[in-house]
């Protein structure tokens, strides 16, 4: 099996900690995932030669950071930073420098599963009610509310990282000027996105390379100085098939991350930009 050798210092800029045997998940929350500590993720890091990691706080936490706080502790502000989920309208300010204070890099506003307002506004909110601050946005919203709030983000005064793909799909029908969108919002405004998660852009698992690869391919053309790499591990179930009571235990997805690596190092036209999404983007960003 192919195994990309990966430039010193490479950073998975998205992955997820749940510790329910310690902190209890929202009670509103979607699903419930299993156990995943600190020590499981410095396991997988390094056994994919990952040297720098970004926690992003999963949704059946809520507002509440602390199993994502406690892993950055755990791993070390010289390898771990993390993005947090506040309530922007009464977090205070003693908290938002709490937060950063322990490696946490960015906000995170969750349109897909959680967030229920508008991201205009919530942008807005949040950028001024960060002044001063070096946190930036992290957006998780499908394609089209990206595009249809194209104005909003471009006006922002702080980075704003979009999730899995800026919320793309493969396949999907009308996405054309969504995808324009994305692109004029990464190679000119304030945007950076994420290749993460290409299980959740694809529409059959065992096609995910070669469907995300064409969007790969624009956006690395588009803005390679814009875009970090993240497995998404341990990859949670997909929302929109789940069934059932949410208190049942959803089993992790089988995702290659192996395979995932190998093809972000292919969708690469060479091994500086490879380095540049791996290592120098997500420094600059994160601040390693």
């Amino acid at each position: 099996m192919k195994k990309t050798e990966l430039p010193a210092a490479a950073c998975d800029a998205h992955v997820h900690v749940f510790r329910p045997d310690i902190y209890p998940y929202a009670a509103d929350r979607a699903y419930t995932p299993g156990r995943i500590t600190a020590g499981q993720l410095a396991t997988f890091l390094m056994s994919h030669d990952l040297k720098r990691v970004v926690i992003v706080q999963p949704s059946v936490y809520g507002t509440d950071n602390r199993a994502m706080v406690d892993a950055l502790g755990e791993l070390g502000r010289r390898r771990a930073r993390g993005v947090a989920v506040v309530d922007i309208d009464t977090v205070s300010d003693e908290e938002l420098a709490d937060i950063e204070g322990a490696g946490v890099a960015g906000l995170r506003l969750n349109v897909t599963t959680r967030e229920r307002g508008d991201l205009a506004m919530a942008l807005k909110v949040a950028d001024r009610r960060l002044k001063g601050s070096n946190l930036h946005i992290q957006v998780y919203a499908p394609l089209a509310v990206i595009a249809a709030n194209e104005k909003a983000i471009d006006g922002m005064k702080r980075p704003v990282v979009l999730d899995h793909f800026g919320g793309a799909r493969a396949g999907h029908a009308g996405t054309a000027e969504g995808l324009r969108a994305l692109m004029r919002l990464t190679r000119n405004g304030p945007a950076w996105v994420k290749l993460s998660g290409a299980y959740r852009v694809s529409l059959h698992t065992e096609t995910m390379w070669n469907d995300a690869a064409p969007l790969a391919v624009a956006l690395i053309d588009a803005a390679p100085d814009r875009l970090v790499w993240g497995s998404d591990w341990p990859h949670t179930g997909g929302h929109a098939g789940r069934k059932g009571s949410f208190k049942k235990i959803e089993p992790f997805q089988r995702i290659d991350d192996s395979a995932a690596l190998d093809a972000l190092a292919d969708w690469c036209s060479d091994k500086a930009t490879l380095r540049r999404i791996l290592v120098t983007n997500p420094a600059e960003l994160y601040g390693f």
